[in-house]
């Protein structure tokens, strides 16, 4: 097993060191013939603002040109590192049986971002049911896990090629 490790590492402009690392997430690993790459997620400071994110050749070891993504969520790379997909999450109040509300939560609201993740151009919003989650990609093919149902998505053309009914609630 080779070990790689990266050394030098730049998000927006600013330098990766054992301070600030913290800060970083990596969330997404994929081979492909263009070298294995990673995306890596920076915290937000603002909820406003978009969260900064990175594209980086693990083999060659240097960043490489990410545009920026306003959509917040669960992030993914697919098609080998073509496309950045974000699985939207908002957050909402979290609302007890009874109408008491204590603290926020997350909801997904049932949208695939589909991005280049060259332009950083959105190509295509995927609207599947609520309350779901992308549970696996296979090459360019999402599957997405509702209530009661999986849903496949061709993430190139960011269409639903088909679903599946399941006799579970949840995945």
């Amino acid at each position: 097993v080779q070990r790689l490790e990266i050394r030098d590492l730049t998000v927006r402009s600013t330098p990766l060191t054992n301070a600030n690392f913290a800060a970083l997430a990596p969330v997404s690993v994929v081979k492909s013939q263009s070298g294995c790459r990673v995306l890596i997620l920076g915290r937000r400071s603002d909820a406003n603002r978009p969260r900064p994110v990175q594209l980086y050749d693990l083999e060659e070891q240097k960043s490489l040109p990410t545009p920026t993504i306003p959509a917040d969520g669960e992030y993914f790379l697919a098609n080998g590192s073509e496309l950045i997909i974000v699985d939207e999450r908002t957050i909402v109040p979290n609302v007890f049986p009874g109408g008491q509300t204590i603290g926020v939560r997350y909801k997904k609201p049932g949208h695939l971002h589909i991005y280049d993740s060259q332009s950083g151009k959105e190509i295509s919003i995927v609207k599947l049911p609520e309350d779901g989650e992308l549970s696996a990609i296979d090459a360019s093919t999402g599957y997405y896990l509702s209530p009661q149902k999986l849903s496949i998505v061709d993430l190139k053309t960011g269409t639903i090629k088909g679903t599946i009914g399941v006799p579970f609630a949840k995945g």
